[in-house]
């Protein structure tokens, strides 16, 4: 009787305002929170933590005494629960340094047992209302040593094993719990969804360039209910560019990729990967566990060629970089630098194969039946598919510079000849590559011979037009093999990059209609033009005979005694055309001075701000159109087809390369240039750092080479300096290093330029091959960065691994033009592309496209944007 009275007491209480209710909700806006250290050890050792919790909005009349720092633990029935771990003072002392500034401070006591990412909220009281603030959450893994070994558990029960001499820098592993829904990438009924994973591995210096792992990491997963069987895929998503085809647009796509086998172990009933087929995993990445009801893994080559053969022939090119589907389920692989990729391939077959070359547009396709074995199948990519069936899937121009040069035999003589790289241009008549055009001096007056060489007797050489950037230059002329009106036609199809706001071509026009046939129907014109998908078609930029588009004309009488405008002297030459006359004309020129003239490319612009936010694909074409006759009279030189370009000045220390100065700049000269463009060697298609960044529309041009001195007295002295911002615990002769960029003659003139340093051995005594230094910290906020005249990029002359390799330099140049800490990184490989594990046997040493940003929080993957990654004030246009 007496409990009951109290209750009711109890009530009447809260009716009349006695006792309190529930204390009334608010938000608390925070500002900033942070967290020293800001990663938390899992374990039986507590973490402590200094934390402080800056208010928002400026300081309230009435702030909270004390903020609490709460630590939510989801529970298994859904609800949650929460543990005070931190009570912040904003009163100036302990941890708190100003008394009263609205920045709470004070140290927390975290204890993690398994990783994943930890939830907390701030609390506090102000005036009788609970404020709350949002959920934020921090990481909980393990820290592992250089080549230390050790396991990780995650939240659900997955674990992770780093084996012993793998991860060869400091790094942290992160399991973070992940469910179905995060899994874009189509899946299908035939390998059903088992579980999911995402891993985060990061070097816990975030300066330091980062080398692939040595060897895979190993998982193992609880079985769930009713497995049904006992083999498993493991899967990496990824994003890749498919090809569109009709009304379809290609563009990139998330896609599982699968990257390791597993089957159930009875003793520790768990789901572990084994290693038995594909190459494992090797860094951070969302992964899907997928039932195996049973077929092959299989594995095969993808090469050029013009019809399908099965095996490719020893002699043919493989191509990375190629992704490969079947017909079976939705997984997806990408070619590796040897052109091998490794599929998983669902049913009994017979199944087919389709391969897309992103970079080219070609496509193959193969069938097989498929025995119950390993297996090797072969596919052959056809130009036949390329370019007008497909709409590009990467942005930019590929091969702008046309420096992709293949050798070929002349089928009726039996000569050697350079040509373009297939895939990346599409030509039509007389289109070549040429590394020179030679011009001579008009004849006597009276002479007229249509087939008068160059040099002649009477027409002595005056010079070479040689390209306006690297070796090689295009050609297209209105020769006797013409299309109708068009001598020659040079065109490619490509996508808009983001951010890229115009778009230049180098150009001259030579022609052996001037000056007699100005103002006459023999007008031949040049044109370039870009077509958009819907059929409209807008000029960049059109010259012809009676429409030079220049300045500096002069009135003259033409052939028929009709006034005209004409060429001046000094624009005038023999051309040595097989047809015409023996006098042509060259645009641009400069006035008053030949030996200029015979210099000077003309530049076209486009303005594509009509672009601006959209994807747009474009069909770019070079057309040398011939009027009034057929005869092989005009020609067209095309270089340097480019969006924003970044200079390189190179340097290399002296004694790197072999021989006197001469040879050693020559070698010099030739490495970096293989390291700029694509090329074939060894059976190989390798692409060149300017066909990796023109999918951000960058065009990187050689400045200069030259050869400098290394001032350090002693060369062999290991000089670790502990204070080096990023070459910090890394065995570099740092005082070395550094001595070559202090010193400013080392540098490039030019504010602007990049300053790349070929230094040896220099680099070889620390595990990256190449690194990006500067005398102060390259990585800062993005509108205080360092100019580009302060950093450099080293890259080690390894005589150990002396291949060229664009896959290198374009990584170390992204971090010149990229904000923080984002690098490029491959979007299908499963390491860094700083340096290949290995220079013989394979390795990443080609680029496997699309490149992406790596190396950012999360792990995030973010396409190359010239808006939102790159310092546009560094480039120019």
């Amino acid at each position: 009787m007496l409990f009951a009275k109290l209750i009711f007491l109890a009530f009447l209480l809260t009716q009349v305002g006695y006792v309190q209710a529930k204390k009334p909700e608010g938000v608390l806006v925070i500002k900033e929170t942070s967290f020293n250290p800001d990663f938390i050890q899992i374990g039986p050792k507590p973490n402590l933590v200094s934390v402080t919790a800056e208010l928002a909005g400026g300081l309230p009349k009435h702030k909270p005494n004390v903020l609490l720092l709460q630590k939510i633990r989801t529970l298994p029935n859904g609800k949650s629960s929460e543990t005070t771990v931190a009570v912040l003072h904003d009163n100036g002392k302990g941890r708190d340094k100003i008394a009263g500034d609205g920045i709470y401070a004070g140290m927390a006591t975290i204890q993690q047992k398994t990783s994943g990412e930890i939830k907390f909220r701030i609390k506090a009281e102000n005036r009788g209302v609970k404020l709350l603030s949002d959920v934020f959450t921090k990481l909980a893994g393990s820290t592992f040593k250089p080549n230390q070994g050790g396991s990780v558990t995650g939240d659900d029960g997955i674990v992770v094993t780093v084996p012993p001499d793998a991860i060869p820098y400091e790094a942290r592993l992160t399991i973070v719990s992940s469910a179905s829904g995060d899994i874009e990438a189509p899946i299908g009924d035939t390998i059903p969804l088992m579980d999911t994973v995402k891993l985060l591995l990061e070097p816990v210096q975030a300066e330091i360039e980062v080398t692939p792992l040595q060897k895979p990491l190993s998982l193992s997963f609880p079985v769930p209910a009713n497995p049904q069987t006992e083999n498993f895929i493991l899967a990496k998503e990824i994003e890749v560019p498919l090809p569109g085809m009709g009304e379809d647009e290609g563009g990139f796509f998330k896609r599982l990729m699968p990257v390791d086998t597993a089957v159930v172990d009875f003793k520790s009933n768990r789901i572990v990967t084994d290693g038995s087929f594909y190459d494992g995993v090797f860094g951070s990445g969302l992964y899907a566990l997928l039932a195996d009801f049973g077929s092959d893994n299989i594995s095969g080559s993808v090469c050029e060629g013009t019809q399908q053969l099965t095996p490719c022939p020893a002699t043919a090119v493989k191509v990375p970089s190629v992704v490969v589907a079947s017909n079976t389920n939705s997984l997806v692989a990408v070619s590796n630098s040897q052109g091998i990729f490794q599929l998983y391939i669902s049913g009994t077959g017979p199944y087919t194969l389709t391969a897309f070359d992103s970079m080219r547009g070609f496509s193959g396709e193969a069938a097989y039946s498929l025995p119950n074995q390993v297996q090797q199948t072969d596919i052959v990519l056809s130009k036949t598919y390329a370019f007008s069936k497909f709409k590009s899937a990467l942005a930019g121009i590929r091969n702008g510079g046309f420096e992709c040069v293949k050798e070929v035999n002349d089928p009726v003589t039996g000569a050697v000849q350079n040509t373009f790289c297939e895939g990346f241009w599409e030509t039509k008549g007389d289109v070549a590559i040429v590394q020179s055009v030679p011009l001579c001096s008009v004849p006597a007056a009276g002479d007229f011979d249509p087939g008068l060489p160059c040099p002649a007797p009477n027409s002595p050489s005056e010079g070479n037009i040689l390209p306006s950037e690297g070796k090689w230059m295009a050609r297209i002329t209105t020769g006797v093999t013409n299309v109708g009106d068009l001598g020659s036609v040079l065109t490619q199809r490509f996508t808009v990059p983001a951010g890229s706001k115009t778009l230049y071509v180098d150009y001259i026009f030579l022609s052996e209609e001037f000056n007699e046939f100005a103002g006459t129907q023999f007008d031949d014109t040049f044109n370039a033009t870009v077509t958009t998908s819907d059929g409209v078609q807008k000029f960049i930029k059109t010259v012809g005979v009676d429409n030079p588009g220049v300045e500096g004309l002069q009135p003259c009488t033409n052939i028929y005694g009709q006034s005209a405008n004409c060429l001046p002297e000094v624009a005038m030459f023999n051309c040595g055309f097989p047809g015409g006359d023996a006098t042509c004309g060259k645009i641009p020129f400069v006035v008053g001075d030949r030996a200029g003239t015979i210099r000077k490319w003309a530049t076209a612009a486009f303005d594509m701000s009509e672009f601006a936010g959209k994807t747009v694909t474009l069909d770019l074409a070079f057309t040398a159109v011939d009027k009034g006759d057929n005869n092989y009279n005009t020609k067209v030189l095309l270089d340097n087809i480019r969006f924003n370009t970044a200079f390189v000045d190179v340097k290399a220390v002296r004694g790197v390369f072999a021989g006197d100065d001469n040879a050693q700049l020559a070698a010099v000269t030739d490495r970096f240039l293989k390291e700029l463009h694509s090329f074939g060697e060894n059976n190989l298609r390798r692409y060149g750092a300017n066909e990796i960044l023109s999918q951000a529309g960058l065009n990187i041009q050689l400045r200069g080479v030259r050869l400098i001195d290394n001032l350090v007295a002693n060369v062999n002295k290991q000089d670790i300096d502990a204070k080096s911002i990023l070459l910090n615990n890394l065995p570099y002769r740092t005082s070395e290093i550094k001595n070559i960029l202090n010193n400013p003659t080392n540098r490039s003139a030019d504010a602007k330029d990049v300053n790349l340093y070929y230094v040896g051995e220099l680099l070889n005594q620390g595990r990256p091959a190449a690194l990006t230094v500067s005398p102060e910290d390259y990585r800062g906020d993005f509108n205080v960065a360092n100019l580009l005249s302060e950093s450099g990029i080293l890259l080690a002359e390894d005589t150990d691994c002396p291949k060229p390799r664009g896959v290198v330099l374009a990584h170390e140049l992204g971090h010149l033009f990229m904000r923080d800490n984002a690098a490029l990184e491959h979007a299908t490989a499963n390491s860094f592309t700083a340096v290949p594990p290995a220079c013989a046997g394979g390795g990443n040493d080609a680029a496997v496209l699309p490149f992406v940003t790596g190396g950012v929080p999360g792990g995030q993957q973010l396409k190359i944007n010239l808006n939102d990654n790159l310092h546009n004030p560094f480039l120019t246009e």
